[in-house]
């Protein structure tokens, strides 16, 4: 673990949240954001949560702390927005520790902080180890029991694909860059992409696909049905103070619940 890494995980660094649009596919209006959680170093250089996550030594204790610090800088965003009149739908990827452990502490902030619940997704990561679908899916009830929006997040490249999407009732299914990037030259990951999206809608699921390089790849996305996309094609991680000026406030919409 680098030096950088290691204050990051000990919390002597300041942990932050960027932003990524997502925007429907057909017409390019923005839809919601990604939450991402990054930290800045004592040198001014921005980490990426996902190399936390990842690293051998990120106990499962060391992620609900960064998840905490990511919940936590999503209320200081929308409470600066609010005071704008800024109001983006946001979605937040956190660890499956935090999702079992933690849905009646999140759902009990929700209300102290006074958000509004149903611009607010909770996305599961099919990455990360998922040792019991079950709480998973008692999670997930009580998160849409509260008005939040649940995602499957990385769909595709876990090991729980077809069971989460048994025994979970999600609102979006969002396909993992994986799958995308490659689209263009590869005649099999379009034939992959194009049946995802045929079974999310089947499931009255919405889909999200992530990834998105090109006018090409955005292009033959939406011609398949694809209701949105996020990446660098549309645009790149961006903090909270930019996202408010990245688009004017009245040209978002709602993502809307199918399920």
């Amino acid at each position: 673990m680098s030096y950088h890494l290691r204050r990051a995980l000990a919390a002597e660094i300041d942990h932050i949240v960027w932003y990524q649009p997502i925007v429907a596919a057909a017409s390019g209006r923005p839809l919601s954001a990604e939450a991402l959680a990054r930290a800045r170093t004592a040198d001014g250089r921005i980490v990426s949560a996902g190399a936390l996550f990842s690293d051998a030594n990120c106990s499962q204790e060391r992620r609900r702390m960064l998840d905490r610090h990511t919940v936590r800088g999503i209320g200081a965003s929308v409470a600066d927005w609010t005071a704008l009149g800024f109001f983006p739908a946001i979605s937040v990827n956190l660890s499956t520790t935090t999702i079992e452990s933690d849905a009646v502490a999140l759902l009990r902030w929700i209300g102290k902080e006074k958000l509004q619940p149903d611009r607010l997704t909770v996305e599961i990561t099919e990455t990360e180890p998922i040792e019991d679908i079950g709480a998973i899916a008692r999670a997930v009830e009580r998160y849409r029991a509260g008005g939040l929006r649940v995602a499957i997040d990385d769909f595709g490249c876990g090991n729980a694909t077809f069971e989460l999407l048994h025994r979970v009732g999600a609102d979006v299914m969002k396909i993992d860059r994986r799958f995308v990037r490659p689209l263009i030259a590869d005649e099999r990951s379009r034939r992959v992409i194009a049946a995802m999206v045929r079974l999310a809608h089947e499931l009255e699921m919405q889909v999200v696909a992530e990834g998105v390089e090109s006018q090409l790849h955005w292009d033959w996305l939406t011609g398949i049905g694809c209701d949105a996309v996020q990446g660098h094609a549309i645009a790149s991680p961006m903090p909270a103070e930019a996202l408010f000026y990245w688009r004017e406030p009245a040209a978002w919409l709602p993502l809307e619940r199918k399920g």
